[in-house]
């Protein structure tokens, strides 16, 4: 599995970059295994973003086999972001980063999430997301503590190479 991506969320991020294409897939399995109408996707491909943190060059990669339900926008917002649009790979790096703590044996920490957090808002702004949805999600994502702490793992699919 992926290295440990968590790094101090006062850290600066510059140089977001995406550096390749996102493969989603989508698996009917993945319905019966996690019960999750919209967690019907999975990422077939190991999923790379460049990012530099406090002037060193890093790289998140999102692995292949993870689950995901694109964006996670409750319904009742999704008339202004949609579960996918320019936003959709800085969501899905997201949900990795949402999930890649309980790999660890580990419990989470709020660090972590404002991490997180941090670099999904990066990864809009690389995306040139329009500052209002960009807002909006950094708003939302306020309160989302309770997500990131009580999150069933995610569950991985064995993609063969």
């Amino acid at each position: 599995m992926a290295m440990y991506p968590y790094f101090d969320p006062k850290a600066e991020i510059t140089n977001f970059r995406y550096t390749d294409w996102l493969v989603l897939g989508r698996c009917p399995d993945v319905l019966q295994a996690v019960g999750d109408r919209e967690a019907m996707y999975v990422v077939m491909e190991d999923y790379p973003v460049e990012l530099t943190i406090e002037g060193y060059p890093y790289t998140i990669v999102v692995p292949k086999g993870l689950t995901t339900d694109l964006a996670s926008v409750p319904k009742s917002f999704r008339n202004i972001v949609g579960r996918v649009g320019p936003h959709l790979e800085a969501c899905i790096v997201h949900d990795w980063l949402y999930v890649a703590w309980q790999l660890q044996e580990r419990s989470p920490t709020k660090a972590d999430w404002k991490f997180a957090n941090k670099v999904l808002y990066a990864g809009l702004k690389a995306a040139k997301v329009k500052w209002t949805v960009r807002t909006a999600i950094k708003v939302a994502m306020q309160f989302s503590w309770g997500v990131y702490k009580n999150r069933d793992k995610h569950l991985f699919l064995h993609i063969p190479s």
